[in-house]
């Protein structure tokens, strides 16, 4: 800053912090598999209070409740072909907007073999070895030769107990 009076002159400098109006959190990076059910909240402030909020560039299966900033739904079994996804969320006070970008993985869910396995009829099986913490479809189970033995399912929801008679 310069002040000029008459024939003198003075300068000083200063640091002036703005903040702004709207102050909107990053989220942070999030990462996700297929078929997950998402819950993440989108926060900001303001001194109006009143905040609405908007989101680009989220994985299929997800929206942003434009009152609460809540981000939420499953995501889609295809997501994971658009992966990383660069996600960009904004808070509007009605006079100002803040937005934030952060990326968001989605992987596909990988189903781990659980290998060859040979039982007698009449054992009590079960195969819950799954590698996604979430519960997983009932997917049909075979020998290694193509063959579903009695319809036996495969992951956390699968029947246990002796298999049916057939």
């Amino acid at each position: 800053m310069t002040a000029t009076q008459g024939g003198a002159t003075s300068s000083q400098s200063f640091v002036w912090t703005v903040t702004p109006r709207v102050a909107l959190v990053n989220p942070g990076a999030q990462s996700n598999a297929t078929g997950d059910t998402v819950s993440v909240q989108v926060n900001a402030t303001s001194p109006s209070g009143t905040m609405s909020y908007s989101a680009s560039g989220l994985p299929g299966g997800l929206s942003i409740n434009n009152s609460t900033g809540l981000i939420s739904g499953t995501l889609a079994s295809g997501a994971a072909s658009g992966t990383p996804y660069d996600v960009t969320v904004t808070a509007n006070d009605g006079t100002s907007s803040s937005s934030q970008t952060f990326a968001w993985t989605v992987s596909a869910i990988n189903l781990a073999s659980p290998g060859d396995r040979t039982n007698n009829d009449g054992d009590a099986v079960n195969l819950s070895e799954y590698s996604h913490p979430s519960p997983p479809p009932l997917l049909p189970c075979t020998q290694g030769r193509g063959e579903n033995p009695r319809g036996a399912l495969y992951g956390a929801q699968a029947r246990r107990g002796p298999l049916p008679a057939v």
